[in-house]
């Protein structure tokens, strides 16, 4: 309702009349006003909006979650009203009309006065609005009308919870509702100067400004991942604001600044807190309630980054991140790890300048790593754990390289492509090459020198100076073009090159004056049906027309495409070394494989693809293969809740096995801290059936997706805490065996509840099948957000309508922290033998027993390790796992022998939302129990393992 003191806009005459209408009839027709109204009059914010907001607290199973488009009619409805907007049917504050209208047009008190009037004919036009009727639908949040979806509330239990605002248009710092004049449509009203402007449009009340020194507008953005504080608009910012506002509606070329959303350049900032009662910044006095100050203290003692406090960084016009991202890596030899801590480094800038030597470390925080004065840059470590920068990269070489390549005459940024890695490889390619290029450095001297013993030329290749030395001469001898095009009807010459020891194809050329005791292949048209390309994380290492000539070095890995040799002329990359990738598309561009396939091969896959994640936008495939001879067991491999990697295990190879996985994950392992999931299989048992839930059967008409599904917008706080992105997917892999075991590595599907993300992703599909002990070949590819994309030879339809496999726990599903998955486990603890316990080797896994000495008055501190899983050995000789098992990280065998039970130490969570974890394990009854609680298990019934691979949050249940 309107107050006394307000005014209808029509009151206005002449050029603030026309000023304002023009203004107001520029940001109707923007985009992001339509679908604002359009909301409101919907009745429900859409999810993704919900979630743009700083400090949302809904949890992923709130209906809201639905809500993914606006309902019919809505649109249309605020089309309507924005064609039909009048003047007459707004009214504002008496008082700012007022101040409007006495400002002299062209004025600076007059430009701030009409972004005022903007700001409240917008607040108010949402007022109106939301006192209308609504056009939503109950189907699009699943079955709940407006009013329980804003009441919506998770199931009594005892964690904390926020109880749920009157309506779901909330701006984070206005929600003082009983003070505003139209109550909960204020609220409303202030959500939508945020979504449309960018924020809610505050002023310096300090003094009665006469002249045309009164500050720049302020805006409170309260959208997610900006900031938390009041930032005043730059000039420019303003100006393209008044400019927008002030000009033609029928202007076709307008340009629309909306929404200006601060950035690091807003350097002037105020804290919230201190916004109304300190620097007098608001627009009404009574918009905002104050807390006390003792709530306002813990903000400013926290932390304080860059987003938020821009004006603490440093005096740098530019920065740039650095890559390598991890501070063990350089550009010339990302090889040589332990000399980077103690060395100096350099970087390139995007732009080709170089820095001054600096000495680098990995610590992660906003505060530049170096500032080069000379340069006024600024390089610093992302802060993100999966770096997304895709540009503004700041190239690092170790300064002793620079200085090694300068007698060479190659400018630096020739390099720049010469190195680049196309994606992360693990840690021990690097060490294979660095042992490849000391075998090569050894059989120089000894063709050099002589022969002497092997054992002094081991010697002397051990120097990591000659190593940078010898690797960065094989890069500056030959550079060639960078741009090759292929007439495949001609004969096509194929030359290598040799970096870090590794062959690469140095050109694919017509050109036969090329050829020389470099060329390897002469490729005549009549073979060209198709040919196949293997590539490598530095450049392309194979070309050849046959699918059977995969004979690549196995100790370098690299991955192939298939390409149809149907075009004329094929295009490539090259650095000035060697060819980098291939333009013309290939068959299934994101799609490579670990050997050459034929396209009938291709031709005969299914694909099931569960989403990028925030990971590569390529799908690298390993082969998976069941039931091979030795086979003993499966595990899958997780981080962040996700499906990352499969691992098969043979015969007494365990240990070794695990080693090497562990060497072929160790980048995603210092990232993502990895757990295993172990499932043993007996000698006479092998898999008949793979299932995969959470992935789509990918429509290969069609190509994959060309952009990760993001994430970020996830990352909010909730009342369990901060929640963390994870595809919708929640993929799992399910294993049937010829003994009819059904075997599940993944979450158990009603730990979220039925409106959650993944409620569309549980269906299962049958991915590979056999009848006999043969083996069954399937291919992944490991990533470490989540395996993107598996593959396999096309069943026959009438192989798919099998029962898809499900868990059927005994006992009761504990109440777990929603923002986790949920794994469910189990054994028979009858006829058991050993038990082998595996402890997590991770220090985020590490637990803290406190107790205060008193004699020496001071805390004593006593870590141990929290228990991740548990393997049971049978007389049969049989094996059964529980929770997280690697071999290389289980104890000595505990032997039952003449126990009595199974002895589980666990230690309960303070409160409910930090769940309990098993602390130890025994075969024998304990001393004391301390801070612990001890469950004594005879040998008999079911032990069920319920846990969360990432943090090890663990509920045990006995069942007899």
């Amino acid at each position: 309702m309107p107050s006394p003191e307000d005014a209808r806009l029509d009151r206005l005459e002449g050029y603030h009349y026309h000023s304002l209408s023009a203004a107001l009839r520029n940001v109707l027709n923007t985009e992001i006003a339509l679908m604002t109204y359009a909301q409101i009059i919907d009745g429900l914010p859409t999810a993704d909006v919900v979630w743009d907001r700083y400090s949302a607290t809904y949890e992923p199973s709130h209906p809201i979650i639905n809500h993914t488009n606006l309902c019919g009619g809505a649109l249309e409805k605020a089309k309507g009203f924005c064609a039909q907007f009048s003047m007459a049917d707004v009214m504002v504050d008496l008082e700012k009309l007022k101040a409007y209208r006495n400002a002299k047009p062209s004025s600076r008190s007059f430009q701030l006065r009409l972004i005022e009037m903007t700001a409240c004919a917008l607040h108010r036009i949402g007022v109106q609005l939301s006192q209308l009727e609504k056009v939503h639908d109950p189907a699009t949040t699943a079955s709940h009308n407006i009013e329980s979806t804003i009441e919506w509330e998770r199931p009594p239990d005892d964690l904390c919870r926020f109880p749920p605002k009157p309506t779901m248009f909330i701006a984070t710092q206005f929600t003082a509702h009983d003070r505003y004049p139209n109550g909960v449509d204020d609220m409303v009203g202030y959500w939508v100067e945020n979504r449309i402007l960018g924020g809610v449009a505050l002023f310096d009340r300090s003094q009665s400004w006469t002249g045309d020194d009164e500050p720049n507008v302020y805006f409170q953005c309260t959208r997610a991942r900006v900031t938390f504080r009041v930032c005043q608009l730059l000039d420019t910012q303003q100006s393209a604001l008044i400019s927008f506002l002030l000009a033609d509606p029928g202007d076709a070329d307008i340009k629309r600044p909306l929404p200006i959303l601060p950035t690091s350049d807003n350097r002037v900032r105020i804290d919230p807190g201190d916004a109304i009662p300190v620097k007098k910044v608001y627009r009404d006095i009574w918009e905002r309630k104050l807390p006390p100050r003792r709530w306002r203290a813990p903000r400013l003692e926290r932390p304080k980054s860059s987003l938020d406090y821009p004006e603490l960084d440093t005096d740098a016009e530019v920065f740039f991140f650095l890559w390598p991202s991890r501070s063990d890596q350089g550009r010339f030899c990302s090889f040589i790890k332990h000399v980077w801590r103690r060395s100096t480094s350099k970087t390139l800038t995007p732009d080709d300048q170089v820095s001054s030597p600096f000495n680098i470390y990995y610590e992660k925080y906003p505060a530049p790593v170096d500032v080069d004065k000379s340069l006024n840059i600024s390089f610093r470590h992302c802060v993100y754990p999966y770096c997304i920068h895709n540009k503004g990269l700041a190239i690092v070489f170790h300064a002793k390289c620079v200085e090694i390549a300068a007698p060479f005459g190659i400018p630096l940024h020739e390099y720049r492509l010469v190195t680049e890695h196309s994606y992360r490889c693990a840690s021990l390619n690097h060490e294979i090459r660095r042992g490849r290029v000391r075998e090569l450095i050894e059989g120089a001297l000894s063709k050099t020198y002589g022969k002497l013993s092997p054992e002094l030329w081991h010697i002397v290749s051990d120097d990591d100076e000659l190593i940078r030395l010898y690797t960065i001469a094989e890069l500056s001898l030959q550079h060639r073009k960078t741009e090759w095009s292929v007439d495949l009807s001609l004969p096509v010459l194929i030359t290598v090159v040799r970096m870090d020891g590794v062959e690469y194809v140095g050109s694919f050329t017509n050109y036969s004056g090329i050829a020389s005791h470099q060329t390897t292949r002469l490729i005549i048209p009549s073979e060209l049906k198709n040919f196949y390309i293997a590539n490598d994380h530095l450049g392309i290492r194979r070309i050849t027309p046959d699918p059977k000539e995969s004979s690549l070095d196995t100790v370098h890995p690299a991955y192939w495409k298939t390409v149809s040799a149907n075009s004329q002329t094929i295009n490539f990359r090259g650095d000035g070394v060697k060819l980098r990738e291939l333009l013309t598309p290939s068959i299934y561009p994101r799609v490579l494989w670990p050997r050459p396939v034929a396209q009938s091969e291709l031709n005969s896959m299914a694909f099931y693809y569960a989403g990028w994640g925030e990971g590569d936008l390529e799908a690298r495939l390993r082969t998976l293969t069941f039931n091979e001879p030795g086979t003993t067991g499966y595990s899958v491999c997780w981080a962040n809740d996700e499906m990352v990697s499969i691992h098969v295990h043979r015969n007494m190879e365990h240990r070794e096995a695990d080693r090497t996985v562990t060497h072929e994950h160790s980048e995603i392992e210092d990232r993502s801290l990895l757990k295993w999931t172990c499932y043993p299989v007996q000698e006479d048992e092998y898999v008949q059936e793979v299932w995969l839930r959470g992935s789509e059967k990918y429509d290969t008409t069609r190509p994959l997706p060309s952009h990760g599904d993001g994430g970020v917008k996830y990352h909010v706080s909730t009342p369990w805490g901060l929640n963390k992105y994870k595809r919708p997917s929640d993929i799992a892999l399910a294993l049937v065996t010829s003994k009819g075991r059904k075997i599940v590595a993944g979450s158990f599907p009603d730990h979220h509840g039925q409106h959650s993300s993944y409620s569309k992703h549980r269906h299962w599909d049958l991915v590979a099948k056999t009848s006999a002990n043969a083996p069954l070949q399937v291919f992944f590819s490991p990533s470490d957000h989540g395996i993107p994309l598996i593959a396999a030879t096309r069943l026959a339809d009438n192989h798919t309508a099998a029962p898809p496999p499900s868990q059927t726990p005994l006992g009761t599903m504990p109440r777990f922290n929603p923002l986790h998955t949920l794994h469910y486990s189990s054994a028979s603890l009858e006829n058991i033998t050993e038990v082998l316990v595996c402890k997590s080797k991770n220090k985020r896994d590490t637990g803290v027993i406190r107790h205060f000495d008193l004699e020496n008055s001071r805390m004593v501190e006593s870590p141990y390790k929290k228990v991740a899983g548990l393997l049971f050995r049978y007389a049969d000789g049989s094996q059964a796992s529980v929770g997280c098992f690697r071999f290389d990280c289980a104890e000595m065998p505990l032997a039952r022998d003449a126990s009595r039970g199974l002895f589980v130490r666990t230690r309960p969570g303070k409160i409910v939302q930090i769940p309990p974890h098993v602390a130890a394990i025994d075969i024998k009854p304990p001393e004391a129990e301390g801070e612990f609680t001890w469950m004594e298990m005879p040998w008999t019934g079911v032990l069920e393992w319920w846990f969360n691979p990432d943090n090890l949050d663990t509920s045990i249940t006995h069942i007899l």
